[in-house]
């Protein structure tokens, strides 16, 4: 893992609630300026995404391990005040279709990220203080992609509280593709 790498799944673990200076990675705090993020993630920043009618402009840095899981990390900063306010984590897989291909590496990248982001940020984060759906278990997503269940979803959001800031991991499966985000934002006053 690089250095960067390491950084990054700081920011992501330790994000501060205000624009008061706690630093998450680097010197990356909420509330910091777009500026000061560019600065701080230089060489880590693959795009960034700036149109004049979304009230946010986005910075989307090099994926980064959690676990055995890669995610991109995401930054929103709102586009009025130039200020930091999201940074969420993808660790999506898309599909082309609903089980069109069986792809055996492809669904054990999906049960291992599925597994890791649900065990890792429990172990993490303790107990979530709000739950909707099931998360699966690896069983449960082993049967549901080597079986091609079709009909079979699973739908999942948990919420923790830690360090005034509120974590959210959103996990959607249809078919083969898995929509699994977690979200970092300041906690509200």
């Amino acid at each position: 893992m690089t250095s960067g790498s390491v950084r990054l799944l700081i920011a992501c673990a330790m994000i501060a609630s205000s624009a008061s200076a706690q630093t998450t990675w680097g010197s990356l705090h909420f509330g910091m300026t777009l500026a000061q993020a560019r600065a701080a993630l230089a060489g880590k920043i693959v795009s960034e995404q700036d149109s004049p009618s979304t009230p946010a402009i986005m910075l989307v840095a090099k994926p980064v391990k959690f676990g055995a899981a890669y995610g991109e990390p995401r930054l929103t900063f709102d586009r009025a005040s130039n200020k930091l306010i999201k940074i969420v984590w993808d660790f999506s897989i898309a599909a082309n279709g609903c089980f069109t291909n069986y792809d055996s590496k492809l669904n054990a990248k999906r049960v291992l990220n599925v597994g890791e982001i649900g065990t890792r940020f429990s172990e993490r984060y303790g107990p979530s203080m709000k739950e909707t759906g099931a998360w699966p278990t690896p069983d449960q997503l082993f049967d549901h992609f080597v079986g091609r269940k079709a009909s079979e979803q699973f739908s999942s959001d948990r919420v923790w509280h830690v360090d005034d800031q509120v974590i959210r991991a959103s996990l959607r499966i249809r078919c083969d593709a898995v929509s699994l985000l977690v979200e970092y934002e300041p906690a509200a006053p």
